[in-house]
């Protein structure tokens, strides 16, 4: 493959420099291999490889980190503190461009960052666009944002104001449609939503707040009506029932609930609230579900400050998978898993300063070379 438009800019950086030395040719073989290799490394971390990594919102310092998917270290700060105005991170996800988008819950916004550097791009919608303590977000199949939205302006029972989904268009942010949730005179509280490729159905988490009790409902985009499903607190003992992050594979979808994971069979609607039971590995105010293409669940424990793996064909415990802090990680709230370049800094950085220490040497050499010509006359 030619080189990539990086590449070709920094060429162009260091042309003038480059073809002094070359004009020169006083340089040695040495120091004309440092040259190369100088520029060879400089474009590896231009190029940087790309593995599968988790991504999550830690919310206690307003940023989003990174983490190796198949060991749980960490890597770095993919999204810095505070970055663009980050205040309260939620949920996070790749969009069909390949940035990071993130629900800034504290600035009524969701903000775009670039997929390979973490760089701020902008305010992707914000309150604007009728955004309300974003919490959970989603993409649909025809690469439409799906965002929890607290509260939808104008959409109000009985003084209430309602919280509900708001669909945008995921090139342009343009709103597209608005999904109002809950029940007239009771309390919003929608959470999260997941949004089913295959049906383009959309699938909303409600914590219990106020009279509401909370539960797991099924919208069909096409009736643009709520479908049957409909999942509440059974057994009694997951009150209060609290459902919150999502998460679809295939026909199971995923959802925590306070201590424990409940699973959904989309094929036939049966439900396994205790799918993880109650505290299983000191599981403790469970946020964001992913799971990998090996069925491991990873479930955000936002109370331990820790990410917790588990079997995603039983449900049994396999571990903490990120560790308690790693990181600096604080208050976790979701979890993504994402192709993100990793930096290989030791490495390459150490082939250009050997590059450099090169170039240096026979620069210096040929210094004093024409100093000691010179005296000659």
């Amino acid at each position: 493959m030619g080189a990539s438009s990086s590449s070709k800019q920094l060429f162009s950086l260091y042309r003038p420099q480059l073809q002094i030395l070359g004009d020169t040719q006083m340089l040695s073989n040495v120091g004309k291999f440092s040259i190369t290799l100088t520029i060879s490394a400089v474009i590896g971390l231009i190029n940087l490889p790309t593995q599968a990594a988790l991504l999550v919102s830690s919310s206690g310092d307003n940023s989003v980190k990174q983490y190796d998917e198949t060991t749980g270290a960490y890597i770095r700060d993919f999204v810095t503190a505070g970055s663009g105005g980050l205040a309260s991170p939620q949920d996070l996800a790749i969009g069909p461009n390949g940035n990071l988008f993130v629900s800034s819950q504290l600035t009524n916004s969701v903000k775009e960052y670039d997929g390979i550097t973490g760089e701020f791009i902008g305010d992707f919608v914000s309150a604007d666009d009728g955004l309300r303590s974003p919490i959970g977000l989603s993409f649909g199949a025809d690469g439409s944002l799906f965002v929890v939205s607290y509260q939808i302006p104008g959409a109000n029972t009985d003084g209430v104001e309602r919280g509900g989904i708001l669909q945008y268009d995921g090139d342009t942010g343009k709103l597209l449609n608005s999904i109002i949730t809950g029940a007239p005179g009771f309390s919003p509280a929608p959470l999260d939503v997941a949004v089913d490729g295959p049906s383009d159905n959309v699938y909303i988490s409600e914590s219990f707040r106020g009279f509401n009790p909370g539960g797991i409902r099924e919208y069909d985009l096409v009736t643009n009506n709520f479908t049957g499903l409909q999942v509440g607190p059974a057994p009694l003992s997951t009150l209060p029932f609290s459902p919150q992050g999502l998460a679809l594979e295939d026909n199971n979808l995923f959802f925590s609930n306070s201590q424990e994971v409940g699973l959904i069979n989309l094929a036939d609607n049966t439900v396994d609230s205790l799918f993880i039971d109650k505290g299983s590995g000191g599981l403790r105010e469970a946020v964001g579900i992913t799971i990998d293409k090996n069925d491991n669940l990873f479930v955000v424990s936002s109370a331990t400050n820790n990410i917790k793996q588990y079997d995603g064909q039983t449900g049994d415990f396999l571990g903490d998978f990120i560790a308690s802090g790693s990181g600096g990680l604080s208050r976790p709230t979701y979890i993504t898993s994402a192709n993100v370049p990793v930096p290989e800094p030791s490495s390459v950085l150490g082939a250009i300063a050997l590059g450099g220490l090169f170039v240096g040497t026979a620069w210096q050499r040929r210094t004093i070379r024409k100093q000691s010509d010179s005296s000659i006359f």
